[in-house]
């Protein structure tokens, strides 16, 4: 009878204590669930009023920059403008992207696409950054290397960016290169390695075992006093998001390696090709109907820049500050389109979507208006959810202006004008290697009191003169002076003193 009893107690002390521990499991789930919430809207919140600014400063400098009215050195300063923008997009950007992925918010897109043009333009991209500084970039495929795969092309991009940016960056001799190779294997997908390696300045072994962790920074990162300490992170990240794993290899003074494996899948049929040379438009194409379109949003700003950029090519255009204003302006003008913000914080910009399709859907009206959503929100997610509600499309924020006309052409199917004389005169333009025109020969070319001036300048920085005497130099050495005047409108007048100084 007292084992029973003992043993009852026992039982219902054990049966207390489980239930207690899955009532405090219980609240440090839903703990753990709301701190996810606050997380994600916080991420969303500053989303929208990090990006929604800078989407009218690059959107505004890109539209001035399609001006043939602009002198040359004010073309160089907008182009600065967007340069130094784009970069501080893509720090807010790495901020964010490590949120979402913490948050777990971050999902694998896969697509099909075109593995042998992502290197092609990889290499493109970064070898006027190598020849600027005089290295050797090698990109090396081996034969094996499927053309066409099934994954996630713009994480595996972004993986890379990251990877040969920082290559680049800490390499001062000798060069950067990638090596691709695949591999089959049995019973499991077919793997993608890559492997970046370096002759820069290396990374000490002590530094090793944290440097994929968030906001650390290795010694020579921190001399350079670039950037967050986060893109490591990230890449580690999204390729153990993508089902791979990355490594590291380095030794002060002899460089660094990174390595990383992918699974993914190969495909024999090639993407459909929706990427065209990048021309500026310079007009409707004749003969098509005059389209209405709504601009809506609460920034002053960003509306302005979508109503200049559009202005010019003959639509008629129309704007609304929030969306019961767009509501009462689609029922009186029925445009053909609509570019609608979202969010905004007067009204539910969702809210007014469903309004206009339950409208629509009421009056049995063969004519629907398109409506295409801009937000500055970073899950992808929303994209999906904003379709759901009514939208025909989703521009994420800051957009890209061929965009815009993207957008507009697949839905409304306008066709366009363009200049072919701008994509011609890019795709021919020559860049001068800094290291082949920097020599005591090309100095020892120029008057003396032609160099004398130019250092005295310097000294003083007097940048009014440094341009004036630069300009002059181009009398003498063309390529000589285009690269003396990249240096000075990108504020390296440190170095521009060394060559002289040096010659």
């Amino acid at each position: 009878m007292y084992l029973d009893n003992n043993f009852s107690m026992q039982a219902a002390q054990y049966t207390l204590a489980l239930q207690q521990e899955i009532v405090e499991r219980r609240r440090a789930e839903e703990a753990a669930q709301a701190a996810n919430r606050a997380k994600s809207a916080f991420l969303a919140n500053m989303s929208h009023e990090l990006r929604s600014p800078l989407n009218a400063i690059l959107g505004f400098a890109k539209l001035m920059s399609r001006s043939n009215d602009l002198f040359p050195e004010h073309q160089e300063n907008v182009q600065a403008i967007v340069r130094n923008g784009e970069h501080l997009l893509t720090l807010i950007n790495q901020v964010l992207d490590l949120s979402k992925i913490d948050a777990g918010r971050t999902t694998v897109n896969e697509n099909k696409f075109d593995l042998h043009q992502l290197l092609d333009d990889l290499k493109n991209m970064f070898q006027l950054i190598a020849d600027d500084k005089g290295l050797e970039l090698l990109f090396h495929r081996e034969q094996e290397v499927p053309r066409y795969v099934r994954g996630d092309e713009v994480k595996l991009r972004q993986i890379l960016i990251n990877l040969l940016s920082n290559a680049l960056k800490f390499t001062s001799t000798g060069g950067v290169t990638l090596y691709v190779r695949g591999e089959e294997r049995i019973l499991a997908p077919y793997s993608l390695h890559f492997e970046i390696s370096d002759t820069g300045c290396g990374i000490a072994e002590s530094e090793l075992d944290n440097i994929f962790e968030p906001f650390v920074q290795t010694t020579t990162g921190q001399e350079f006093s670039e950037g967050t300490g986060l893109g490591l992170t990230i890449v580690r990240s999204l390729v153990q998001l993508m089902g791979g794993d990355i490594s590291v290899s380095s030794c002060v003074g002899c460089g660094s390696t990174f390595q990383f494996y992918l699974p993914t899948r190969v495909v024999k049929t090639a993407p459909l090709n929706n990427q065209q040379a990048t021309r500026r438009i310079i007009a409707v194409a004749p003969n098509q109907p005059q389209y209405r379109i709504l601009v809506v949003d609460n920034h002053r700003d960003n509306r302005q820049l979508l109503m200049k950029l559009l202005s010019p090519l003959n639509f008629e255009l129309q704007e609304a500050s929030n969306p019961p204003e767009a509501i009462a302006m689609w029922n009186d003008w029925k445009p053909h389109l609509i570019f609608m913000t979202l969010p905004m914080p007067v009204s539910n910009g969702i809210d007014a979507i469903q309004r206009i399709r339950f409208i629509e859907q009421q009056q049995n009206s063969s004519f629907t208006t398109k409506i295409i959503a801009l937000s500055t929100d970073i899950f992808e997610d929303k994209g999906e959810l904003f379709l759901s509600t009514g939208c025909d499309d989703f521009i994420r924020k800051p957009f890209q202006l061929e965009d815009i006309f993207e957008a507009i052409h697949k839905h409304l199917g306008v066709s366009y004008v363009y200049d072919e004389s701008t994509n011609s005169s890019k795709t021919n333009r020559t860049v001068t290697n800094e290291a082949n025109v920097l020599t005591k020969n090309a100095i020892d070319s120029l008057p003396k009191n032609l160099v004398t001036n130019l250092h005295g300048s310097l000294l003083a920085l007097d940048v009014e003169s440094i341009q004036k005497f630069i300009h002059l130099v181009s009398e003498f050495n063309p390529s000589l002076s285009q690269v003396l005047d990249t240096l000075a409108r990108n504020f390296q007048y440190e170095k521009l003193l060394d060559f002289i100084q040096s010659s």
